[in-house]
């Protein structure tokens, strides 16, 4: 079912199923990519449960493309630590100077794997 025709269906049956199941879906879609894909999850990252918030923003970390930057810099100081996560690995896609200096303050992330990404990205560059 990756493929782009499958989007609908797994749209239909992301509101009818247990977080686990939606988490499942919600990683698929990121999977299939595109911009369809992209609209479903910026529309769940408005409208989610705080406990979705990881699955959502990671499938979309996934497909993210250089427009949907803003909605990684807006989320850095979400106190959901994959959140934070997804974050710093869309911004360090992008090498722009303030999704750098936004990686120079995830360096001082409490979570151990935030900040060595963050430090891997900087010396990247």
């Amino acid at each position: 079912m990756q493929d782009r025709t499958s989007l609908p269906l797994l749209i239909v049956y992301l509101n009818k199923e247990d977080l686990f199941t939606r988490a499942l879906i919600i990683e698929t879609i990121g999977q299939l990519g595109g911009p369809e894909a992209r609209k479903v999850l910026r529309d769940l990252i408005v409208t989610l449960e705080p406990r979705a918030a990881g699955f959502v923003y990671k499938a979309f970390a996934h497909c993210a493309i250089k427009e949907d930057i803003p909605v990684f810099q807006e989320a850095v100081h979400h106190s959901d630590w994959v959140v934070r996560l997804a974050c710093t690995e869309v911004l360090g896609k992008f090498p722009e100077p303030e999704n750098i200096a936004i990686l120079a303050g995830l360096v001082a992330d409490t979570v151990d794997i935030i900040s060595k990404r963050a430090s891997e990205y900087l010396e990247s560059r």
